[in-house]
């Protein structure tokens, strides 16, 4: 793996990040549903599973199984000298568990970053526990759900004033997701979607987009 990149190799890099439904007993290792990549200025969404090629053919999305989606982004990483970089190591297992490594490319911002913020780390892991805390009442865990969630976010607005967009769904992708697969399972076809369901696709997009661009705006400060 990677232990450190350039300045150029910063402004080349391809931004990755994955939104999936959250583990569960049944499936601890949930494929995710929307990859969401930023290079250049440019950012591209792939939807993967069955139950949401029409929800990506109506906005036009690129809709691709997890093998061919790692493939083809490592290869351009490779055609075009880049490196992937990602916050943690979710994203390279998911490409590992498809046959492709990405530790001759890869680039974990997590580790540099946890050296830098130690003390946002440890406050994001207190704010944890205690809204994930049995006895925390849920006035207090409404108050703390917006700094109990995306520890990357949360540096980018609070050490390196990049703030969150209002539709951010700190703690809200796994149920906005849940929803649009439980939805998908009753309508196949995204027109038919609820309202509300079509809001959650939309939002999750954005809070996709925004990770992307908090990759991006710590790495370059990193």
């Amino acid at each position: 793996m990677v232990k450190y990149l350039t300045e150029q190799q910063i402004e080349k890099a391809i931004y990755l990040d994955f939104e999936g439904p959250g583990s569960s007993q049944s499936n601890p290792e949930p494929d995710p549903i929307l990859i969401g990549m930023l290079c250049e200025d440019k950012y591209e969404v792939v939807v993967h599973g069955k139950s949401f090629e029409s929800w990506a053919n109506e906005k036009e999305f690129e809709f691709l199984p997890l093998r061919q989606l790692a493939e083809r982004v490592y290869q351009r990483a490779e055609s075009e000298k880049r490196h992937i970089v990602y916050w943690s190591s979710h994203e390279p297992s998911v490409f590992a568990r498809y046959g492709v490594s990405l530790d001759d490319m890869g680039f974990d911002l997590k580790k540099p970053a946890k050296k830098i913020f130690r003390k946002r780390f440890r406050q994001f892991k207190k704010d944890q526990k205690e809204f994930r805390s049995p006895s925390t009442a849920l006035s207090k865990k409404k108050q703390l759900r917006p700094q109990a969630f995306s520890l990357l976010t949360l540096i980018a607005q609070d050490e390196l004033k990049f703030p969150r967009p209002a539709s951010f769904g700190a703690g809200y992708v796994g149920k906005w997701i849940r929803g649009m697969l439980k939805q998908a399972d009753i309508k196949e076809e995204y027109q038919a979607w609820s309202k509300s369901v079509k809001t959650y696709a939309a939002k999750l997009v954005n809070h996709n987009k925004h990770d992307c661009q908090a990759t991006r705006h710590v790495a370059q400060y990193i």
